[in-house]
């Protein structure tokens, strides 16, 4: 079942209101991999206190991110970043 960018955009905020309630977090990651959807297949949510400071995709083939050290984009092709050289903003 492909989902709708509404309703992931839902799922993950879903998730990430459950790790403020369900979770004992003083901040720092909580990492999801419970989702397996349109191409990502891990979130990492960042706690501060009692707030989400940022939700992000950090796994799977839809998932693109910048490599300062490198100075390039990457992708994840299924097992390991490697170089993306598509990117057009």
């Amino acid at each position: 079942m492909s989902l709708s960018n509404r309703e992931l955009r839902n799922e993950i905020k879903d998730l990430a209101f459950r790790t403020i309630r369900n979770e004992n977090h003083d901040g720092g990651d909580a990492v999801y991999d419970e989702i397996s959807r349109n191409g990502i297949e891990e979130v990492t949510i960042n706690v501060d206190g009692s707030k989400v400071d940022s939700v992000y995709p950090t796994r799977g083939t839809s998932v693109r991110r910048w490599n300062n050290d490198a100075g390039r984009w990457e992708k994840w092709d299924g097992s390991n970043w490697v170089e993306w050289n598509n990117y057009s903003p």
